[in-house]
């Protein structure tokens, strides 16, 4: 029955089982023949599920704050205020102190550590430092927010390729602008409603347009509009055969079509070694996409857990023990989100 995937259902209800040893193998190794037996398990006799408890009390802020969040699933200052029998006030201020809460300036709630510090932290801090030139209470959220920023992506670490949403218009055509030297001009822009660039390029020399950077049959004004709005890039020819309304059959040069190619190939190189040649770009650009793209922490999950130690409340002169879990990327114990852990591992009958 072992290879049966139910079959630890059974055998939980066994407990201190022994396999015994049977005669032959009790004269073979001069041990004493048993059965094989088992105790029944504590369900046979005992409830094994018991009703959840109420704390009563708590030792200190933090567990009363643990207590809480397991009860409620918020910061509830009059629940801690119950179990410490303190008022809620000091309260409130010895978690802040302590850098356990902090109040949200988009929601005007207050909120665990392990929430408000993870997520978009970029764009919380910027919504705090708008809120403490008014608010000296944000004055925390910043110097804890800017303590958990991700660090800075340098320029040699950012993938960027010509045509990126996330790239100014005026970058794109500068290099234009670079690619044709003055002999031509160009009408670029993004429109971010609908997620596709605008372009219109002209280049007056003949030279860069059909041979440098493209191909008389498909020149580098072409080839440039191409790659931005992301259409294909092809040339037909005439297969020498005719529809039934008289039209020429088109069919793909290969020949032509991947010599344009090459082309379009050769242009995003030409921007790749272009893009981080000038300081002040280089800069722009990351500053950029780490506004943009290097913004969350990442909320903590079951799979950070790294140990368990426990707290305690009491109820009625009993001292109960819980174990807490510890997330790996957080220095209070997780009472994050409203999801709690709790272990009852017993009780005794301290103070």
């Amino acid at each position: 029955m072992r290879d049966d995937p139910e079959h630890s259902l059974l055998e939980s209800l066994e407990a201190d089982y022994d396999k015994g040893l049977s005669p032959e193998t009790a004269r073979k190794h001069g041990g004493t023949a048993r059965p094989a037996s088992a105790k029944k398990a504590a369900i046979f006799r005992q409830r094994v599920l018991k009703p959840a408890q109420v704390a009563e009390t708590a030792e200190n802020a933090r567990d009363a704050l643990l207590i809480a969040l397991r009860e409620n699933g918020r910061v509830d200052f009059s629940r801690m205020a119950q179990l410490l029998r303190r008022p809620a006030e000091d309260i409130q201020a010895e978690l802040r102190d302590q850098g356990q809460i902090f109040l949200n300036p988009a929601t005007e709630e207050w909120e665990i550590r392990d929430r408000y510090l993870t997520g978009n932290v970029r764009a919380k801090l910027h919504r705090a430092q708008a809120a403490t030139e008014s608010d000296p209470r944000f004055a925390p959220n910043v110097e804890a927010l800017a303590a958990v920023m991700p660090p800075d992506i340098e320029a040699v670490d950012i993938g960027i390729k010509f045509g990126s949403a996330w790239i100014p218009a005026q970058v794109i055509s500068d290099f234009v602008e670079h690619l044709h030297g003055g002999k031509g001009m160009q009408e670029i822009s993004y429109l971010s409603a609908l997620g596709r660039w605008l372009a219109k390029v002209s280049i007056w020399d003949t030279a860069l347009s059909d041979s440098v950077w493209g191909i008389p049959e498909y020149p580098a004004e072409k080839i440039l509009e191409s790659l931005l709005i992301n259409r294909p890039i092809k040339i037909e020819k005439e297969s020498g055969q005719h529809d039934e309304n008289g039209k020429p059959i088109m069919v793909i040069d290969q020949e032509l079509t991947a010599a344009a190619m090459q082309k379009a190939d050769e242009i995003k190189q030409a921007f790749l070694d272009w893009v981080w040649t000038d300081d002040e770009r280089r800069d722009m650009l990351t500053n950029l996409y780490n506004e943009r793209f290097n913004t969350n922490v990442r909320r903590c999950t079951i799979s950070n857990l790294l140990y368990l130690t426990h707290t305690t409340y009491k109820r009625k002169g009993i001292t109960y023990r819980y174990h807490i879990c510890h997330i790996n990327n957080a220095t209070t114990n997780a009472y994050m989100l409203t999801t709690m852990l709790f272990w009852n591992i017993g009780f005794s009958s301290r103070g």
